[in-house]
């Protein structure tokens, strides 16, 4: 791997990422202290957690490093990521696809083919055996194994700086809220509050077993702590669906604001944050910060 070229990539990170207030009439009954910090741009082809998770990856790997592999299903933003990663610096790239069908390519595998991913169909169940056995990167040869959605420690380490972020611009006691995923993001500034008063709530995309949050803690090695608290809302439905009122709550956040959500995460988590609200279980007189870590839909829509 070339680290110049690396370090000429993170020269275009625009960090730290800008918070800003976000004025969205559902949410002004219950709170008129809402913030959004805008990780979707950092980048303008690698933003979100995946820049954050990704470069640390890199940063943690060996200088022998001359390929990447990772999976992903196909419409994954991850897969997309690592495929930029890698024609930006060079790298072989890789993507183990779940249950891929060759007759079809996802507008996101369309786009990973053309900068120069191989991809590679993989059952279900070799899917989730992958899955359940690599939650840490390692190199076989020169190509680094990374695992889904960036997960592993050095991507925890990544995500800790948006904490540190939002610490070091808002001083005063503050809720955090982000959505969650391979848990990666959630952990990362967890980790990093580790000691503070600051309320962090964990919007699931799918439906969490009982003992997520344990399971959560132990995998990404997060002490525990009081001020964390996950939620799931029956709206939000299975991982990859977008149900009706998720949608139509992510339209009007897009028409009001300008900013689009991604409708597997980040929709969820402004309806998790809304319910939350109404339920009174967050304090509305706490600044809210919500984490856009999803990718800059519309920079992509307007390149389209």
């Amino acid at each position: 791997m070339d680290a110049n070229l690396l370090g000429r990539l993170k020269q275009q990170g625009q960090l730290p990422s800008k918070i800003v207030p976000i004025s969205f009439s559902t949410a002004l009954p219950f709170s008129t202290s809402l913030f959004l910090k805008r990780d979707d741009l950092i980048h303008t082809t690698i933003s979100g957690n995946k820049w954050r998770k990704l470069i640390a990856h890199l940063d943690a790997a060996p200088s022998g490093t001359r390929a990447l592999q990772t999976l992903g299903g196909p419409y994954s933003e991850h897969l997309l990521a690592v495929a930029h990663l890698g024609a930006a610096l060079g790298l072989a790239t890789t993507g183990l696809v779940r249950g891929h069908d060759h007759k079809y390519l996802s507008p996101i595998l369309a786009q990973c083919m053309a900068l120069g991913m191989q991809l590679q169909p993989i059952t279900r169940d070799a899917f989730a055996n992958l899955l359940a056995e690599q939650t840490e990167p390692y190199l076989e040869g020169n190509l680094l194994h990374i695992p889904l959605g960036g997960m592993g420690q050095p991507g925890v380490l990544g995500c800790q700086a948006i904490y540190t972020e939002i610490a070091a611009e808002m001083k005063m006691p503050k809720c955090i809220v982000v959505a969650c995923g391979s848990g990666t993001t959630a952990a990362g500034i967890a980790k990093a509050m580790a000691g503070a008063a600051d309320q962090l709530w964990v919007i699931c995309s799918f439906r969490p077993s009982e003992t997520y949050r344990q399971d959560w803690a132990t995998q990404h090695q997060v002490p525990e702590h009081q001020h964390v608290h996950f939620y799931y809302h029956e709206a939000f439905g299975r991982f990859g669906q977008t149900k009706p009122p998720v949608a139509a709550l992510a339209q009007n956040f897009s028409v009001e604001t300008g900013v689009m959500l991604d409708p597997v995460y980040e929709a969820k988590m402004v309806f998790g944050l809304l319910q939350l609200l109404a339920s009174g279980a967050i304090n509305p007189s706490l600044p809210i910060i919500m984490v856009n870590s999803g990718p800059n839909l519309a920079a992509r829509a307007n390149k389209s």
